[in-house]
């Protein structure tokens, strides 16, 4: 009660923070799967490969990726409803 802040009163908070986030980050619309299961399409030798990855935070539309994939894959971010697993894919703007 000491602390108490009434109506028509003012302060002033000092919010700490954790650090940024680190971390690959997607679009929302790349997960595959649902949070409870969630999959990426990643793509493998022209293909589009379903692959289960595990999930952090969430930062507005973006979620993180804890897991599942490694450094310098590419994931699918657009189309996803028209794909299947293993279906051969072209990547948009390469030849």
């Amino acid at each position: 009660e000491r602390y108490l802040l009434r109506g028509g009163m003012n302060g002033t908070m000092l919010l700490q923070v954790q650090n940024a986030v680190k971390g690959v980050f997607v679009p929302r619309e790349a997960l595959a799967g649902t949070v409870q299961s969630p999959q990426v399409y990643l793509v493998r030798n022209g293909r589009a490969v379903l692959s289960k990855v595990n999930i952090g935070v969430t930062l507005g539309n973006e979620i993180q990726i804890t897991g599942g994939i490694r450094d310098g894959e590419e994931i699918v971010t657009a189309g996803m409803n028209s794909l299947k697993d293993s279906v051969t894919i072209k990547v948009a703007g390469t030849r």
